[in-house]
């Protein structure tokens, strides 16, 4: 845990390097624009790849602004010589200098160098490098700030010892990792991103590697970078930088960098169990909303502000469904409109249509399981006498503060045989039920259906095909837009303060919504990691660009793991020493820590929570917006 050679001192009078500009590479390798780079290239032996010499010296300037510029270039060159006699491919030519630069520019400076560091971050003593050093303090403002608690906010305590030494051999095993997994270390490496698979099915698996690119770092035309998916064998959790599961992934929080991202909130089965949901609903106290609804009267359902239809979970709320239903059939006897619930599973049992059941009769519940009954939207909007619904895309990358985004590209799902609420007919589920799962089972005599091509999208269509024909019926689609928005919002402030705030979470749940005669959205509910399989065109078509826009939202930046090792060594290494009372290497005072952070994260900022991401794709921001705040106010004063 000891760093590999004694720090190197630095004059006390050395001038810091002033500003120069630096030819950039053509390379697609270097990413940058303008003259090529010609003989300033550097070629790492063990992959071949090239790395422009003005491109790596203008990146270590970013991370080391008080160096001078000769310090910068030996340091290079010293890195890019060992890295060509290393052949196994251990080094690569930029973590080298990255390292060696940390231990004598940092370290070997100690509290003269954090003195004299004040107001230079990024390379200058401009107004806005030095905002960009504060931005960065104010969120992290020591060492201990980095770790998180079981909550998901920073400790502020110490870390452990055994954390940082999992840290430490977890950055020593990272590169060994990357060239046994791609032959060599990709470069340059801050171009790369690296997301790890696990606990996934075989569909999550293959739309992963095939975006992340199986050609070893294929850059994505879509996202405008490189990922690179991160073998099954990478244990180390200081190495990814996306986790992305099927199912809760099994990992310590308190554990990871803020910089490290997982596709899952702990507890986001508040949103996504009907049970747990309709509970949410009715406590949030929104407009209209079926709080303490036990008679029918106006059905509870009828306002603006209703999220979801009638619900009840059973078998707690069975006495009180049990009135409802009587006093249903009563009125449907005097009225002729029919009396249908539709019966569901509470947990994911009834994924893809399973074991969901249409009833008129009340014999026909099973109160004696874990299910929820919803009233049946017996008048939905049909298209040339067609049901379907609408299967949503929402990302959520935090609950609180609330910050979420829709996507603009979706499916229509339609069922296969024309809608009729005959009681006779509520077991055919090619009638009642959406699902594709369900519909692409369907018999091959059944009726054509004119809005569906199944070899394009089987029993779904795009978003903007149902758009496009509702505009025909005379909808106005952009207002039916912002009810399906203001719908989702609901939703998620009801479970807003059920799930707490976790740094490193994000989370994409397919929301399926159906629209009723009377052109009101309804949710009829919300999924957990919504299928990613490609069955046809239209899958791959719609899948392939949401995974990509989902992934350029929550890109974190790049943090440089051979600074993070330097870091984490330094601390290993006084504790060490102090323990043994005996004088630690190096100085005495801790290094800088905004110069640390500055080199660590490439004098980058990491986007803020509320900040509008540099790139949206398809996605439209729901919150922060205008229409969160209408909506959370409303709320703030039925409470």
């Amino acid at each position: 845990s000891e760093p590999e050679s004694e720090p190197e001192g630095e004059p006390a009078d050395e001038p810091l390097s002033e500003p120069r500009s630096e030819p950039q590479c053509e390379s697609a390798v270097c990413g940058t624009q303008g003259a090529a780079c010609g003989e300033s290239t550097s070629v790492n032996a063990t992959s071949g790849s090239p790395l422009c010499v003005s491109t790596a010296i203008a990146r270590l300037r970013r991370m080391y602004p008080e160096a001078p510029l000769v310090k910068l270039e030996a340091a290079f060159a010293d890195g890019a010589e060992n890295s060509s006699v290393q052949n196994n491919g251990s080094w690569s030519s930029f973590a080298r200098p990255a390292s060696a630069l940390y231990r004598s520019v940092i370290v070997g400076r100690g509290a003269a160098q954090a003195r004299r560091w004040r107001g230079k971050a990024t390379g200058g003593t401009s107004k806005a490098a030095r905002e960009q050093s504060r931005t960065l303090l104010a969120r992290y403002g020591r060492f201990d700030d980095i770790f998180c608690n079981s909550s998901g906010a920073p400790s502020g305590l110490p870390p452990s010892t055994e954390l940082l030494q999992q840290h430490a051999r977890a950055c020593a095993a990272w590169e060994p990792r990357l060239v046994e997994a791609f032959g060599a270390v990709p470069q340059p490496e801050w171009a790369h991103r690296y997301i790890r698979v696990a606990q996934a099915i075989p569909e999550v698996e293959a739309i992963v590697r095939d975006l992340c690119g199986s050609t070893k770092g294929d850059p994505i035309p879509s996202v405008g970078m490189r990922w690179l998916e991160l073998p099954e064998s990478a244990e180390a959790t200081a190495g990814w930088d996306v986790l992305w599961t099927w199912k809760a992934p099994k990992v310590n929080y308190s554990e990871l960098l803020p910089w490290q991202r997982v596709n899952h909130f702990p507890h986001s089965r508040q949103l996504t169990r009907k049970d747990l949901l309709k509970r949410h609903l009715q406590r949030a106290l929104l407009p209209g909303s079926a709080r303490g609804c036990q008679t029918l009267g106006a059905t509870c359902a009828s306002t603006e502000g209703e999220v979801m239809p009638l619900t009840f979970a059973l078998p707690a709320e069975y006495n009180a469904f049990a009135m409802v239903f009587a006093e249903a059939r009563s009125s449907a006897k005097a009225t002729g409109e029919p009396n249908i619930w539709i019966m569901k599973p509470t947990g994911g049992g009834a994924s893809r249509g399973r074991r969901i059941t249409l009833l008129d009769d009340i014999s026909g519940v099973c109160y004696g399981e874990s299910i929820v009954l919803q009233r049946y939207i017996h008048r939905p909007l049909l298209l040339d006498g067609f049901k379907f619904d609408l299967r949503l895309y929402v990302l959520v990358t935090s609950f609180n503060p609330l910050e979420c985004f829709i996507y603009g590209d979706g499916f229509g799902r339609f069922a296969s045989e024309r809608y009729t609420s005959d009681p006779a007919r509520l077991d055919n589920l090619y009638v009642h039920l959406t699902n594709s799962s369900i519909q692409k089972e369907r018999p091959t005599a059944a009726e054509r259906n004119e809005h569906l091509d199944s070899e394009e999208g089987g029993s779904k269509c795009r978003l903007s095909y149902v758009a496009e024909q509702l505009r025909r019926l005379g909808v106005d689609w952009e207002v039916m837009w912002e009810k399906i928005k203001a719908l989702v919002l609901r939703s998620l402030l009801a479970v807003q303060d059920a799930i707490p705030h976790q740094r490193n979470s994000f989370e994409l749940f397919g929301y399926d919504v159906l629209i009723d005669e009377g052109l009101k959205p309804w949710l009829i509910e919300v999924n957990a990691s919504p299928s990613l399989a490609r069955d046809n065109a239209l899958d791959r078509e719609v899948k392939d660009a949401l995974l990509a826009d989902t992934l350029e939202i929550v890109t974190p930046p790049y943090y440089d793991r051979a600074v993070w090792q330097e870091m984490v060594r330094w601390r290993l290494d006084q504790r060490a020493a102090s323990e043994a009372r005996r004088p630690a290497r190096g100085v005495a005072s801790a290094p800088s820590f905004e110069a640390e952070l500055n080199a660590l994260l490439h004098a980058e900022v990491p986007r803020a929570r509320g900040d509008l991401p540099s790139r949206l794709g398809r996605y439209e921001r729901l919150a922060p917006s205008a229409l969160w705040d209408r909506i959370a106010r409303r709320s703030a004063r039925h409470t």
